[in-house]
């Protein structure tokens, strides 16, 4: 049975409840999408912080599975988009810092590249919007 208080969500519920934030921004924003989105960033949060199974967060995004990835890309954006609504720090701003600050991106590997790091299909958005979004949510 589904419950918001639990602290660990699979990724069905996880994708039903990005699907029902959908739905709220659809319907103009309007409703309780927040403890929706709670669901999303508590699953992501999980796998992102995940030392089991991933080195840090850039290993965590390229090496999860691919539903796992899409959730958390989706989630990044969510959380961004949601935070100038909320007008609070976006939950993730330090992870798409660590992963699309183009200030710390190095020659030798681009994120732009690799397409398990990339918003683009996700979202239609680059790595460096995205970062620019959350930096910018949490003025």
């Amino acid at each position: 049975m589904f419950s918001f208080g639990k602290q660990r969500f699979n990724d069905d519920a996880t994708l039903a409840a990005l699907t029902v934030i959908s739905t709220f921004l659809f319907d103009g924003g309007q409703g309780d999408w927040q403890r929706w989105l709670q669901v999303a960033v508590i699953y992501s949060n999980n796998i992102l912080n995940d030392r089991n199974r991933f080195r840090d967060y850039c290993d965590a995004v390229m090496n999860c599975s691919d539903k796992e990835r899409f959730i958390i890309k989706t989630t990044f954006w969510f959380d961004s988009i949601a935070s100038v609504t909320t007008m609070s720090s976006p939950n993730f701003v330090h992870v798409i810092d660590n992963l699309y600050n183009p200030v710390n991106q190095s020659g030798v590997y681009d994120v732009e590249e690799s397409a398990s790091l990339s918003m683009l299909p996700v979202m239609g958005c680059e790595n460096r919007v995205v970062w620019a979004f959350a930096q910018i949510s949490q003025l």
